[in-house]
This record gives C-alpha cells, sequence and structure tokens, in this order.
C-alpha cells in the first residue's frame, strides 16, 4: 500500500512512508462492513471466517473507507466508526507537518491506525488519542499493544 500511495503522492516524506510500511492495517480492521447501494452496512466481511480471509485481508491493504462500527436508528443504519481512507490519512499527517519529538493530540481514536502511524513517527511517549466510545478505546489499545506502542488514549469527552 506504501508504494500506491507514494505513487499517487499521498505519501511525500520517507518518515511517513517508513511507518505506513510498517504498519499492519489488518491488525486495526480485524473485521468490517460492506455498504449496500444505500451506503448503508449490509454485510460482514470477518477475518475469523474462513472464506472471507483472502476478500477482507485485500481490502485492509486497498485504498478505501472501511466502515467498522455502526448503530441502528429508526430506520437507517449510521456508521459510527471507520478506518479512514489511506491516501486521506496520508495527505492529513503531511499536512500536519509534525517534527521529531514535538507532541500529538489525536481527537477520534477509532480503530488505532492512525495513532499507531503518529506513534511510528513521533514516538509513544509523544501521542495522546481521545475518543467518546470507550468501547472502540479498548480495541484500539489492544491493537496499539500489538503493534508494540503505549500511547495516551483516552475514553472520554470534555463536558
Amino acid at each position: 500500500m506504501a508504494d500506491h500511495l507514494t505513487a499517487e503522492s499521498a505519501i511525500t516524506v520517507d518518515r511517513w512512508r517508513a511507518a505506513f510500511e510498517s504498519t499492519p492495517r489488518h491488525v486495526f480492521v480485524p473485521r468490517y462492513w460492506e455498504l449496500n447501494e444505500y451506503n448503508s452496512p449490509s454485510r460482514l466481511v470477518d477475518s475469523t471466517v474462513p472464506s472471507h480471509r483472502h476478500e477482507w485481508l485485500l481490502a485492509a491493504y486497498t485504498d478505501r473507507v472501511l466502515v467498522t462500527q455502526w448503530r441502528a436508528d429508526e430506520d437507517r443504519r449510521i456508521v459510527t466508526s471507520s478506518a479512514s481512507l489511506p491516501s486521506l490519512v496520508a495527505r492529513m499527517l503531511h499536512l500536519l507537518d509534525v517534527a521529531d519529538d514535538q507532541r500529538v493530540l489525536e481527537i477520534g481514536t477509532g480503530t488505532g491506525y492512525n495513532t499507531t502511524l503518529l506513534c511510528h513517527r513521533v514516538g509513544s511517549t509523544n501521542v495522546t488519542s481521545i475518543d467518546v466510545d470507550p468501547g472502540l478505546v479498548a480495541e484500539a489499545v489492544g491493537r496499539l499493544d500489538v503493534v508494540g506502542f503505549a500511547p495516551t488514549v483516552i475514553a472520554g469527552d470534555v463536558p
């Protein structure tokens, strides 16, 4: 994926390329929901289901948004979390223009993928991430641990 993002000029800095190359996106998206023609989650693709594994792994390393959580609201389904488009993530990180050892506050931990990229770039001790969803935070912390990062991750909201 790093080759594709570099070819598309989404990654233009070697330090970010190294972060994308060493961050296994599939760890952060163990399952996702396919969207139907109305952009509503309709089918779960789960890495633990053998018949889904190839499709899941291909999607994890494709430049696409992957819906990871939704909720029902009356007659519709509302997406509440997703793994963002990797090319958009790369462009946002480039625009951040962060320097070595700077501290970063990330609003919206989500899957923890972007948090990991930030940790790779500036170090875990310099990254704090917050999300209003305690379930997402717990899953993200577990995934961050799997890839060897331990930033400060907070479940909460500003009153």
